[in-house]
């Protein structure tokens, strides 16, 4: 039986289809309830009913952690609320999202980016060679507190944190000093790493909504095409701090200049991807399990 949907949501995991010319007008809603809400995925949707030619839309899937402000059902309907099936996910459950993403990241920071600075050990690329060291012991230290999440340690929305912040400070951190080298170089391996980290905190920004929606259940029909060929134009959140971040860097690599205002974004993207881990990890809180999982 579906539920009736009425404002203000309640807490849960939620799922609309939207003509894809609407969905800023989802995502300046999301973007106003300060953190109450998280986008968790975009997926092909049905064609628009009545539309000529099968008109796509955007099969949008959030969760709301807090009750939000009004959703605009007068422009956009009302989503479908999903049924949880089985037990809320634990934090261990959480943070094996990260697990992934975390592993790309190691490998970009790996044999590559080593035969990369054993070719480059000019004084200029020791600032760059200090920063890959710096990085690579920040996504061990990632790793060390997940597991011992997953193990039983209690401290889930710490970790999260945490690894918010670590990732951020490590993407301003390579970005800054490859930056800061003179002339040209090949700048494949960096950006690698650096776009792999941006995947990581986007990882770790979603993962407590995909756990939620690991066990949700919507009804009707179930869409098997999980590609995201649709991009919300107000959904960039915390990946888009990031590439906000890789942007400069790519910038400055094509030759531009570094400015004061550039360097500012810079350190003020870092700060904002900080704020948006422990405002996450604020949410969540309230309605995961607070003791350790079985």
């Amino acid at each position: 039986m579906q539920q009736n949907v009425t404002n203000p949501l309640t807490p849960g995991v939620y799922r609309i289809d939207l003509p894809c010319k609407l969905a800023p007008v989802f995502g300046n809603w999301r973007r106003a309830q300060k953190g109450k809400v998280q986008l968790l995925e975009l997926e092909n949707g049905p064609p628009a009913q009545g539309s000529v030619g099968g008109e796509p839309t955007a099969r949008v899937s959030f969760v709301v952690f807090k009750p939000p402000g009004a959703f605009p059902f007068g422009r956009l309907g009302k989503p479908v609320a999903g049924q949880l099936v089985g037990e809320a996910p634990g934090w261990a459950d959480v943070l094996s999202f990260v697990l992934a993403p975390l592993g790309a990241a190691d490998a970009a920071l790996g044999e590559k980016m080593g035969e990369f600075l054993a070719a480059h050990t000019t004084p200029e690329f020791a600032g760059l060679h200090e920063a890959v060291v710096i990085v690579q012991a920040n996504m061990g230290v990632i790793r060390a507190q997940i597991e011992m999440v997953r193990n039983g340690a209690p401290n889930g929305p710490a970790v999260l944190h945490n690894a918010a912040t670590l990732v951020a400070q490590s993407i301003e951190l390579l970005v800054q000093r490859a930056g800061a080298i003179p002339g040209a170089f090949p700048r494949v391996v960096i950006n690698e790493a650096l776009a792999k980290l941006n995947e990581l905190a986007d990882a770790i920004a979603a993962a407590p909504g995909r756990a939620l929606h690991a066990i949700t259940k919507f009804p009707g029909q179930v869409w098997d095409n999980w590609l995201k060929p649709f991009v919300l134009p107000a959904e960039i959140g915390l990946a888009g701090v990031g590439l906000l971040l890789l942007g400069g860097y790519l910038a400055y690599s094509e030759g531009g200049k570094v400015t004061p205002t550039t360097k500012n974004l810079m350190l003020a993207g870092g700060a904002i991807a900080v704020l948006g881990g422990a405002t996450l990890a604020t949410n969540i809180a309230d309605v995961l399990p607070k003791g350790p999982s079985k």
